[in-house]
Order: C-alpha cells, then sequence, then structure tokens
C-alpha cells in the first residue's frame, strides 16, 4: 500500500509545482505594463497549461486514488481490529471489554448510541421463527437512559434486533423516517430515528447477540462500506467473547469442587457386572441425603464398604461413622448399646454412658444384621427413625440427635414381618431405598478384576510387590462359586501373597477345594468370554468392560513375555545382549527382569543372565 501512497505523493508535487509556475508567471505579468496582444497570449498559455494539469497529472491523480480506495476500508479494518485485540488481551472480563469495545466503535463510527446485547443460548441463524424477548440482555449501551429493554427508547432497537439475531445479517436503515418499512412506527416517528446499523454476533451459525449504532441527526449517516465494517468487527468480537466464553468453562469445571465421587472413596467397589454397577450408582446417588437406606446381601458381599462409601460420599463424611453388629449384641444389652443408660439404671451401671445412637451424632449409624434386634429394642428403633429422639435407659429427659442410619441384613425381612419376628413399621421405615447386593457367584466377570484389586493392596504390605497372577489361576478362580463371597475371595488372596512359593501365583497354588471345581484351559474358552456374552447395555458398561479386558490382557501379555525372555536366555546361555538380538526385544526389558530377579531370586534361580 505504501507504493501508492508514494505515486499519489509525486502527483501532487507535480500539481503543486505546476501551479507555482502559473501563480509566478501571473504576477510577473501583473507588474508589467502588457499590450492587449501579450495579454491574450498569456491567458492562452495559462489555459493550456491548466488543461494540461487537468487531463494529465490530475487524471494520474484520480487514476491513483481509484486504485486507492479499496485499500482504504483494509486498512480501518485492520487499525481498529488491532485495537480489539489489545483491548481483548488486557480487560479483565468480557464486560470490560465490551464496554471498551462500545467506546471504540462509537468514535470510529461517528454514532450517536451504541448497544451491546447478547442472547445466551443462541439462536440458530434461520432455523427459528421468533426471538424470545425476555432471553436477550443489554450487556454494555453508550449515550442510552435505560439498561430496560422493553423502555421506550428501546422500542425500535428490538425490532432491529431481532431481524438481525434471526437473519444473520448486518442490517443498514439509511433513513428510517423516510423508510416505507419504518415511517410509521411510533417509536420511529416519536424518538425520530434515522440512520442505523445492526451486526450480529455469531459463531457457527447461531447467532448470540448484536451491535446497534444509531444515528438520529444525519440521514444516511453509514454507508455500504461502513456496514461491511462493522459485520467483520462484530466477526472478531464474537470469536473473542466465543473463546473468553470457553475458557471461563475450562476454568470454572477445574476450579470447581468436583460432583463425581471421589476414586479414593469407591476404590473398593471393584466390579463391571452391570448389577453391581447399578447398585454403586444408586449409593452415589443417594448418598448427598440423609434418607434411611437398606442393604440386602448374604454374608460377605460388602454390606459395610457400601455403607462407609454412603458415608463419605455424603456431608456428613467428616462426622463419626458408628458401626453396630446386631448380631452380637447380647438380648438383655442392645437397649443400652444402643441408646445409652444413667447411672442406676440396672445393676452394674456405676455411671452414665452414651450409647451408639448418640455418638453417632451428625454422621451415620450403620446397623448391621438389623433383623436379630429384639422386638422390645425395635420398637425403641422405630420411634426414634420417626422423630429422631430417644430416651437413655433409666432416663426421662428426650434427647435429640442428627443421625443417618444405614441397615444390613442377610435375612429375608419381609417373611420376618410374614413370622412375628421383625416390625412391620419398622421394616418400612428402614425399607425407604432398598438395595440388595449379588453374591458373587452372580458377578463371575468380576472375580479376576476383585482378584487383582486384593493382589494390589497386600502384596507390597507383605514385601512382594512383584507378586502375580498366572492368567489360569485367574481362569481358576472364576470358575469357583465362592460361597463365603467377597470376603471368602479376599481372605484367599490375602494367604496366597504370603504362602505362594514364587514371584506367579499359579494354579497349583490354589486350595484342592477351589481346584476341584476348575477345569483346564482349552482352544475354545477364554478369560475374556464373560464380557463377550452380551452387548453392553450403555457406554459406560462399554468402558467397564474395555477396562476389564485390558487389565486381564496385560497379565497375559506379561505372561508371554517372561516366557519370550526365559527361552531366549536359555538359547543365549544368560548373554543379554544375545538373547535381546535372538528375541528382537530391547535390552532393557532383560534388565528390568534382572533387577525383579535380584530383588526375589525366586523368579528364576536356574538362569543368571550375564551382560555379554
Amino acid at each position: 500500500m505504501s507504493t501508492w501512497w508514494e505515486r499519489a505523493a509525486d502527483l501532487l508535487r507535480d500539481v503543486r509545482w505546476a501551479l507555482e509556475q502559473l501563480e509566478h508567471r501571473a504576477a510577473r505579468a501583473q507588474q508589467e505594463d502588457l499590450s492587449e496582444l501579450e495579454v491574450r497570449r498569456l491567458l492562452s498559455a495559462v489555459a493550456r497549461a491548466l488543461g494540461q494539469i487537468r487531463g494529465d497529472e490530475l487524471e494520474k491523480l484520480t487514476r491513483a486514488l481509484i486504485e486507492l480506495q479499496p485499500l482504504v476500508p483494509e486498512s480501518r479494518l485492520g487499525r481498529v481490529a488491532e485495537q480489539l485485540a489489545d483491548l481483548y488481551f488486557h480487560s479483565a472480563s468480557s464486560e470490560e471489554f465490551l464496554e471498551r469495545a462500545a467506546d471504540l466503535l462509537l468514535a470510529e463510527t461517528h454514532s450517536e448510541r451504541i448497544l451491546l446485547v447478547l442472547y445466551p443460548g443462541g439462536l440458530r441463524i434461520g432455523g427459528e421463527i421468533g426471538v424470545d424477548p425476555t432471553r436477550v440482555l443489554l450487556a454494555c449501551a453508550r449515550n442510552v437512559c435505560s439498561e430496560d429493554l422493553t423502555a421506550e427508547e428501546h422500542a425500535f432497537s428490538r425490532t432491529l434486533l431481532w431481524r438481525a439475531l434471526a437473519s444473520g445479517e448486518t442490517l443498514l436503515i439509511r433513513d428510517a423516517l423516510s423508510d416505507p418499512a419504518y415511517a410509521q412506527e411510533t417509536s420511529v416517528a416519536r424518538r425520530g430515528v434515522r440512520s442505523v446499523l445492526v451486526a450480529p454476533l455469531a459463531v457457527g451459525g447461531v447467532s448470540f447477540g448484536a451491535i446497534y449504532l444509531e444515528n438520529n441527526t444525519v440521514a444516511a449517516m453509514y454507508s455500504e462500506a461502513d456496514r461491511d465494517f462493522l459485520a467483520r468487527i462484530a466477526q472478531i468480537i464474537a470469536v473473542y467473547l466465543e473463546a473468553a466464553d470457553r475458557l471461563r468453562v475450562a476454568l470454572s469445571a477445574r476450579d470447581a469442587p468436583s460432583h463425581e465421587p471421589s476414586g479414593e472413596v469407591l476404590q473398593g467397589l471393584v466390579g463391571v457386572n452391570p448389577e453391581w454397577r447399578r447398585v454403586v450408582q444408586t449409593i452415589v446417588h443417594v448418598a448427598p441425603s440423609s434418607v434411611t437406606v437398606l442393604l440386602e446381601g448374604e454374608s460377605g458381599t460388602g454390606k459395610e464398604m457400601l455403607a462407609r462409601a454412603l458415608h463419605a460420599l455424603s456431608p456428613r463424611a467428616q462426622g463419626p461413622f458408628v458401626v453396630v453388629n446386631c448380631a452380637a449384641v447380647p438380648e438383655t444389652l442392645a437397649e443400652s448399646e444402643l441408646f445409652g443408660h444413667e447411672r442406676g439404671a440396672f445393676t452394674g451401671a456405676l455411671e452414665r454412658r452414651l450409647g451408639r445412637v448418640e455418638l453417632a451424632h451428625r454422621g451415620t449409624i450403620f446397623l448391621d444384621e438389623i433383623g436379630e434386634l429384639p422386638l422390645p429394642v425395635q420398637a425403641k428403633l422405630l420411634r426414634f427413625l420417626q422423630f429422631q429422639e430417644f430416651e437413655r435407659l433409666g432416663g426421662s429427659r428426650p434427647i435429640r440427635v442428627d443421625v443417618r442410619v444405614v441397615a444390613a441384613t442377610s435375612r429375608v425381612l419381609r417373611q420376618m414381618v410374614a413370622e412375628g419376628k421383625f416390625l412391620e413399621a419398622l421394616y418400612h421405615r428402614v425399607n425407604v431405598i432398598p438395595v440388595r447386593i449379588p453374591p458373587l457367584r452372580e458377578r463371575p466377570e468380576d472375580i479376576p478384576l476383585l482378584a487383582l484389586h486384593f493382589l494390589k493392596r497386600y502384596a507390597p504390605a507383605a514385601g512382594r510387590p512383584a507378586l502375580r497372577f498366572h492368567p489360569e489361576a485367574l481362569i481358576a478362580l472364576q470358575e469357583y462359586s465362592f460361597p463365603g463371597n467377597v470376603r471368602e475371595l479376599e481372605n484367599l488372596v490375602q494367604r496366597l501373597v504370603l504362602l505362594a512359593p514364587s514371584d506367579e501365583i499359579r494354579v497349583q497354588d490354589l486350595p484342592e477345594s477351589l481346584l476341584g471345581r476348575w477345569r483346564a484351559l482349552d482352544a475354545e474358552k477364554n478369560p475374556f468370554r464373560i464380557y463377550l456374552r452380551t452387548p453392553p447395555v450403555d457406554r459406560a458398561d462399554l468402558e467397564r468392560r474395555r477396562r476389564a479386558i485390558l487389565k486381564i490382557a496385560r497379565t497375559y501379555i506379561a505372561e508371554l513375555e517372561d516366557a519370550l525372555i526365559r527361552r531366549a536366555l536359555e538359547e543365549a546361555g544368560g548373554n543379554i545382549a544375545e538373547a535381546a538380538r535372538r528375541s528382537g526385544l530391547h535390552r532393557s526389558i532383560f534388565y528390568r527382569r534382572r533387577k525383579r530377579q535380584t530383588s526375589d531370586p525366586a523368579v528364576n534361580p536356574d538362569h543368571p543372565a550375564s551382560e555379554v
């Protein structure tokens, strides 16, 4: 562009020189006494000079200016865009950016008024007939008395704003007072609306705001060039606002406390079985409330673990978690154990004692095997659940506490109600959120995952971090019904951690009682079959199955890798470099294995490795 400016400057200098020459000759002529003939000759020379200037130099200047004209808007756009970029990166918020952008555009377009409006949620361009006025927000205004878009001064602006939002086009009204489409508008006549320019803020075919400019002093204040300019400026501002909004959402998501359950809390709730996942989802869903939950399941299925998860995920997590094994409390002491007693309440009551319910104030009490409570204690528990108050044994003053009750049973309470062994009213009180926990035999796909989970928990504590399961051992575990459920599996893994003769738990290391039900792996059988029998129920189920398959696959891959390493070392006579060359594996893999072998010689004591 500088080349064109230089050419125009040269032409102007030539014109200036020619005019100076004419002026000089005219001044000399005034000082001399010229004849009529000489005057004619002088005027003829001036006319020729002016004609030459007009026909030559000025024509060149006109052509240069015509060529410059398209570049002028680009220069304006670039200058304002640069200023907007500076405003964006030096503004503390989107609101401040819009305020400063409004000042810039008001001065740049010589407008009397400017409004920047936002339409939260956006509007698909061409996709809707109308715009909801209640959703329009005035983000910024200059030379406007009110921020209320229903006020009289905004009556006309609403019409154009709606059109711009819905069409996605920049609207130019040269003179609303003389335009038949708008002249009959009451607000146009009342406020004397003349020149108007409206550009939508849109990204990806969705309008979410608009820039409204107005000048009521001059008609045709804005040109087509102004329309194009504002349309492109609106695009720039829209991109800035969209980027700022995405950044705000990302930062809010980062800084906001997570509503997802803590991985640490749910660490023990291992499994991909659909029924088990529904149990976990129920626990997570009801944890934030104080509603009573009844956990029903066989012994060893993890009822206390789920109760602890309920407590840990609730607002009461910082309060006490009190466990009462109702089956282990003597019938004569059950009332005192739960509700406490006053001094002298019975023989041997030498001092006041707080009961478990009182100790659980602002926390959770877990009543395990609630069906074993004596009927009189059930009646007192029912009143407590109804009114959240009780009296200590031997006391007369009601005590109010804030306690959440989680009950558990391995018996069928409904049947006990029919047999008169459990109060029906109490059953309905504790059965607000019933949760049935499936036994381990109904979730065989979770057995390998649970075994690996318990191995990871207990092996490092026993000084055996490299201990692992042979894949066939995991399959053998999967074939067993585990009548003692998860507790039996956990105890078995603890025993294997202590007694396994090598760093790999093999089939022969498992108890005989378990091996009696196991059949060797054949070509038609694989450890992934349980995950492939049925299609996933949803995306979450698919992701859980994927993780489970990968976890088992890694165990297989490690076993295959060790087998390849052993064979390569045998063929290379223990020489790592030669074994690496033969197997195609990197030397580092052999060194890592040798490091494990050094920490536990039981890995492979018969084949020491050498480097060369």
